[in-house]
């Protein structure tokens, strides 16, 4: 009896002075599926992990990444789905419409948090944005609505434009349809150029500048948003000005951009799975859409390519890269 009590007593002493070991809390895993490649070492760290250490996920000690690369090669999003739903994660962040529908297509079993830019109801990716109804939720960029006031700031920018290019991909010609009536309102005549691939870029600018496009509008896709920094060299090059829907576009030398800014979901992603992973129901979470919706004008490339931007544009730029 004196033995216990004695056991008993020294817990309470250890506990309370701190020299007792702690149980660790339960290891999240969480799964991503990225279309490039494993970034280089010492390469910054993806967004979604930083903000989810800023909410007290953090790897190595409370969390486990389970990621998966597809090199650039959106053919292998199948394989690479149905190998995260087999690894026993307990949620699955999808960072683009490309990734969220690879897992609709694995029909997951596990809740998916999407980051997309069109409308996940019409996709079938949820029943309602009020009530995704269920495995899937997450934030909608909504982007192609915004086509026309793309357009108006083409205008405002380039005051003169009436031929405007649309570089776009198979599966986001919605981006070209939002743009239709807008434009015939504009008096701007669309000149739609589809491409597949990289390697398509250079071809793309060459019809676009043999068919007299003045300005160029890049619908997002994987490889557009990639290969950022090589539209805007070639939209240099070709003397094209660009509009971009992300502000990765003007950042990596595009001459505007307008649309929700990225980093900004991504935060939303995280709060989202931290909610699902304390255990609330992704049927249950709205989707939700963009905090804010920004202007970004690159003044250098306007410089480069000979564009005296007009004081109206700058005044209503969220932000301006000198």
């Amino acid at each position: 009896m004196k033995r216990r009590s004695f056991i008993a007593g020294l817990t309470i002493a250890l506990t309370s002075s701190g020299l007792c070991a702690q149980v660790p809390a339960r290891v999240a895993r969480i799964g991503v599926l990225n279309f490039g490649p494993a970034p280089a070492l010492g390469a910054p760290e993806e967004s979604i992990v930083r903000h989810l250490r800023a909410l007290g996920y953090v790897e190595r000690n409370n969390v486990v990444f389970e990621r998966r690369y597809a090199n650039g090669m959106r053919e292998r999003y199948p394989e690479l789905a149905l190998e995260l739903l087999r690894s026993k994660v307990a949620v699955i962040f999808a960072p683009g419409s490309d990734v969220a529908r690879a897992f609709q297509d694995a029909a997951p079993t596990v809740p998916v948090v999407f980051v997309v830019s069109d409308d996940p109801v019409a996709t079938g990716l949820v029943q309602s944005l009020a009530r995704p109804g269920g495995l899937f939720t997450g934030i909608s960029l909504m982007s192609p609505e915004l086509g026309g006031k793309r357009l108006e700031y083409l205008k405002s920018t380039l005051p003169g434009v009436r031929r405007v290019a649309v570089l776009y991909d198979k599966g986001h010609e919605f981006y070209l349809a939002q743009m239709r009536t807008p434009a015939e309102k504009l008096g701007v005549v669309l000149l739609p150029i589809e491409f597949s691939g990289v390697p398509d870029f250079t071809s793309a600018f060459a019809t676009a500048t043999r068919e007299g496009a003045e300005a160029m509008f890049v619908a997002p896709n994987r490889f557009t948003l990639f290969y950022a920094s090589r539209l805007a060299e070639l939209s240099v090059q070709y003397r094209i000005p660009a509009i971009a829907p992300y502000d990765i576009f003007a950042t990596a030398g595009g001459l505007l951009s307008y649309g929700p800014i990225q980093d900004d979901a991504v935060v939303r992603a995280a709060a989202l799975i931290d909610k699902i992973l304390k255990g609330a129901k992704p049927a249950e979470l709205p989707v939700e859409q963009p905090p804010r919706i920004a202007l970004i004008v690159n003044k250098r490339t306007a410089n480069a390519l000979g564009i005296k931007l007009p004081a109206t544009v700058l005044l209503q730029a969220d932000k301006v890269i000198e």
